[in-house]
């Protein structure tokens, strides 16, 4: 190190080249926004210190999602914090000029939501005000109140070869989840009659407000917990095509739940609070394979043993063969991101 120090042939400049820059802005990027990411205080606390109450409802917050409305390049940021059946329903504003930017949170609605944290109760619009959610963006961009974040440089498309193309006869592929009722149409239903052919300790539907992911598996391997979550996406064609809409939220969705490593046996008390699986006043467990027994074993172990975690895409719309070079970009971002923040791989899965 000390050699690399005094080196004068090295490049300063060159090192910093890659880093990332936050810078203040009084405007929101005209970028389509694919994520919202709840504040860093949630990912830094276990998941049961948060509740809301929303219309009057009390909602933890393993059942509970933060997700855009109506997300556009142009026009405000739109969210909600939603449960399986209340929503609050929020934007931020930045005003103020360049000298001196600012924001706001605004509820745009009247379900009076609080938050509870640690023994207190506050307006959710007060706490999100001090503490603002995190915007991701389609180019690699963030935005966390006026803090500004860009990518130094442009990617490369993701290789059009890495596009893993499942043949889907027997598949609705306009039908996402698999539901209470195991819909064997679904999207959801044939990735985990794929990953029943493996050797996977646990199968977790974890699908619906809150999710971890749509489907979670787990093997148990020799000093290791190998960690891996599918997401699916439905497409808006019964034919797979080009459709840049139909990876703007599954490449959002990819890149939260990669919080989860940050926490790891979090992940799988997460997982045994999500069970069962309600409905309509129906319920069914959530495992595909294994138990809650087969959890709190893992979860003992996930302190003294790596956790490495993978990340599957699954988006049977896209076609491998027509994906656009704005996909491709798109997809690059999305693996980077992963890249970069855990050194998480990313496969995807499409049509041919």
């Amino acid at each position: 190190m000390g050699a690399r120090l005094l080196d004068d042939s090295l490049d300063p400049e060159e090192v910093l080249r890659g880093t990332l820059v936050p810078k203040l802005v009084s405007k929101r990027p005209e970028r389509i926004p694919i994520s919202v990411e709840w504040p860093d205080v949630f990912y830094k606390e276990p998941e049961q210190v948060f509740a809301f109450t929303i219309n009057g409802v009390e909602v933890y917050r393993h059942d509970c999602d933060i997700t855009l409305i109506d997300p556009a390049a142009i026009g405000l940021l739109k969210f909600v914090i939603a449960g399986a059946s209340e929503t609050a329903a929020f934007q931020l504003t930045l005003n103020g000029d360049d000298e001196a930017p600012d924001y706001a949170i605004t509820a745009t609605d009247g379900s009076g939501a609080l938050i509870k944290y640690r023994g207190k109760t506050a307006p959710l619009r007060d706490f999100l005000e001090e503490e603002p959610p995190t915007f991701w963006f389609a180019d690699g961009s963030s935005l966390t109140g006026v803090k500004y974040v860009k990518l130094p440089r442009q990617l490369e498309p993701f290789p059009r070869a890495r596009i893993e193309p499942w043949t889907w006869a027997g598949t609705d592929i306009r039908t996402e989840s698999q539901g209470i009722g195991r819909n064997p149409l679904s999207i959801q239903y044939r990735v985990i009659s794929e990953m029943k052919n493996r050797q996977l300790s646990v199968i977790f539907d974890d699908d619906d407000a809150g999710e971890s992911a749509d489907i979670v598996g787990i093997l148990e391997a020799d000093e290791r917990i190998e960690v891996e979550f599918w997401h699916c996406k439905f497409a808006l064609d019964d034919k797979p095509g080009a459709r840049i809409k139909e990876l703007y939220e599954v490449c959002g969705q990819a890149q939260k739940s990669i919080r989860w490593l940050e926490k790891p046996r979090d992940l799988f008390t997460h997982l045994m609070r999500r069970e069962p699986r309600h409905y309509k006043g129906e319920e069914s467990t959530r495992y595909e394979r294994g138990s809650v027994n087969d959890l709190l074993r893992i979860r003992e172990k996930a302190e003294s043993q790596r956790m490495p975690l993978r990340v599957f895409l699954v988006q049977p719309g896209l076609s491998m063969a027509q994906a656009s070079t704005e996909q491709l970009e798109l997809l690059a971002v999305t693996e980077n991101y992963l890249l970069e923040t855990f050194a998480v791989p990313l496969r995807v899965i499409a049509s041919a």
